[in-house]
């Protein structure tokens, strides 16, 4: 309506918006207001293809006379995402693989997850996955092979996810940094959830049977 170039991406815009609409609200009954003002975004005055002919303010808006509604808000500009590389492992005791579940209070609080983390400056995977599993887990580990590495997208961030397939070594298994713990065949997984990307070596490790 006001051909604002302002798309609330800022504090500063978003300010100017906030001062816009109240100026734009009437004393009387601004609750109507507001309900049939929604309305008329929802149904007429669209982002893509506004249906200008029906709208009852078309003798006012500038966005209109202008040529152009669709350019008005400019959309925000979007965030590169994160790109994060992370390691994580099969461990496997026997028949059983060991899983254990996020922090409630961590990004996504509550699923279950194979060992791992975030890959250092300058670190290998490889030696990514055995620091991390000192560190979380308190033992060292053998790396028997590399399943796969799986690329996973979420809203903010990328993940390069390179999975191995390890043994025990040396020391005694002391879980740190999760809620709870879990030796489960493969033939259980299912039976949890797992963020996405985990998700991905769930399928691989059900459908092929290999533990």
């Amino acid at each position: 309506l006001f051909a604002l170039k302002e798309n609330g991406a800022s504090g500063r815009s978003e300010k100017r918006l906030w001062q816009v609409a109240e100026d734009f609200l009437p004393d009387t009954r601004p609750g109507d207001f507001n309900q049939a003002v929604m309305e008329l975004g929802a149904t007429v005055c669209l982002p893509n293809n506004p249906m200008c002919p029906l709208c009852p303010l078309k003798k006012y808006c500038v966005a209109k006379n202008l040529g152009d509604p669709e350019k008005f808000p400019p959309p925000k500009p979007r965030t590169p995402a994160k790109k994060i590389e992370v390691s994580a492992a099969v461990l496997q005791r026997g028949k059983k693989i060991f899983i254990q579940q996020r922090l409630h209070d961590g990004l996504m609080g509550g699923l279950w997850e194979f060992p791992g983390g975030k890959r250092g400056k300058n670190e290998t995977p490889e030696d990514c996955l055995v620091r991390e599993i000192r560190e979380e887990l308190g033992i060292d580990i053998r790396i028997s092979e590399k399943l796969m590495v799986i690329k996973h997208s979420y809203t903010r961030f990328r993940v390069t996810l390179h999975v191995f397939r390890v043994r025990l070594g040396a020391g005694r298994l002391k879980p740190t940094q999760c809620e709870q713990w879990q030796w489960v065949n493969h033939e259980e997984l299912n039976s949890y959830t797992f963020p996405a990307a985990n998700g991905k070596i769930v399928k691989y490790l059900t459908q092929n049977g290999r533990v």
